[in-house]
């Protein structure tokens, strides 16, 4: 049975957003999840500055994964690598 979630990152205005975005959604898929919907909502100023950062491009996906755990936490280690996602966060949705 999949599961789903709902991941929101914060991108460092100043970079490649297209680069980026299409980076998350390939680390996704590659751990065979389904992408349901996608939604930019654009730069927006941070409540506290962020690595030297105070404002950041919000972009969230919401997604479906059989439920391993396993592939959660790869997805996490590998967003972990791009360092231009200031902040992320993934949430199991009910």
């Amino acid at each position: 049975m999949n599961e789903k979630y709902e991941s929101v990152f914060i991108i460092k205005e100043d970079c490649n957003k297209k680069n980026i975005i299409s980076e998350i959604d390939k680390i996704i898929t590659t751990q065979k999840a389904k992408i349901s919907r996608t939604d930019e909502l654009g730069l927006k100023k941070l409540a506290y500055e962020i690595r030297k950062n105070k404002n950041g491009y919000y972009y969230v996906v919401y997604f479906e994964i059989a439920n391993n755990n396993n592939q959660i936490v790869k997805i996490q280690k590998q967003i972990n690598t791009i360092e231009e996602i200031l902040k992320f966060i993934i949430v199991k949705v009910d």
